[in-house]
Parts: structure tokens; sequence; C-alpha cells
């Protein structure tokens, strides 16, 4: 079957979509974390402190923990990969800056379009044209050299 350059889409939006939940891991574990600190009279057993089981607070700590660290790793290897891809993908410098500002900086269009505007003359309207090219450039080189295929299918 034939990369589509939705499925290459797909594939570069993944790296910022795991991204996110990776934050809300990390935001999750910092307030547990802060409610844990903020409570220590939960934590150490004083009276009014409820009845919470000071070893069972430092477990789920710990496993919110884990998880946040799971998820950067994972998300840090992805963008390795997306940032990968796109270096090795066959296709036009211009269209290259545009796939990595997009996709493993995170930038958003508007922005990506004022840092071209100056040097490269163009519109909103015909840089989106040329992000679609990007990616049916990068489709095409898939399908040609059978190159990340079995990662973006």
């Amino acid at each position: 079957m034939a990369i589509s350059a939705e499925s290459v889409r797909s594939f570069l939006e993944s790296a910022s979509l795991l991204n996110s939940v990776s934050k809300d891991k990390h935001s999750r574990f910092l307030s547990l974390w802060e409610r844990a600190t903020k409570t220590t009279s939960v934590l150490t057993g004083m009276p009014g402190g409820g009845n919470s089981d000071h070893e069972a607070v430092l477990a789920t700590l710990a496993d919110a923990e884990d998880d946040s660290k799971r998820w950067e790793a994972f998300v840090t290897e992805r963008k390795k990969l997306v940032t990968q891809f796109i270096k090795d993908a066959e296709i036009d410098d211009y269209y290259r800056t545009l796939l990595i500002h997009r996709y493993v900086i995170g930038i958003g269009w508007h922005f990506i379009y004022l840092m071209f505007r100056d040097t490269k003359e163009l519109s909103e309207r015909k840089m989106y044209y040329d992000h679609n090219k990007a990616l049916e450039a990068c489709a095409e080189w898939v399908n040609n050299t059978g190159k990340y295929k079995e990662v973006i299918e």
C-alpha cells in the first residue's frame, strides 16, 4: 500500500501529540507532589490530617513520577525519529525547514510565516500550499525508497 501525504502528516504530528500527553503526565506528578508536600499533616499522620496512608501516598507519587519519565523518554525517541525522517527525506531545503519548525520545534503557522515572509515573498496561503507539497514530496520519497514505510503505516 502506498503512503499518502496525510499518513506522513499523522506520523509527523505524533511527536507533538505524544508531547502533550507527556506534559499532562508530568503535570499530574507535580500536582500530586504539591498536594503531598503541602499537606504534611497527612504524611506525618498528625491529628486532623485525615486517614491517608503515608506509604500509599508515597507509592502514588513514585508511580506518577515513573509514568512521567517513561512518557518523556518515549516522546524524546519519537522526536528523534521524526527529526531523522525529515533530515533523511530527499526534499527541498525550504520544505525541510518548514517541517522541522512545525513538527519538531512546534512553532505555529503564523510565526513560521513571519519567519519566511521577508526572505521567500510568500503569503500564508502559499506557505500552507508549500507545506502540503512538502508532505507529498515526503510521501513520494517513502514510496520510492521504502524507507520509514513500516513506521508510518
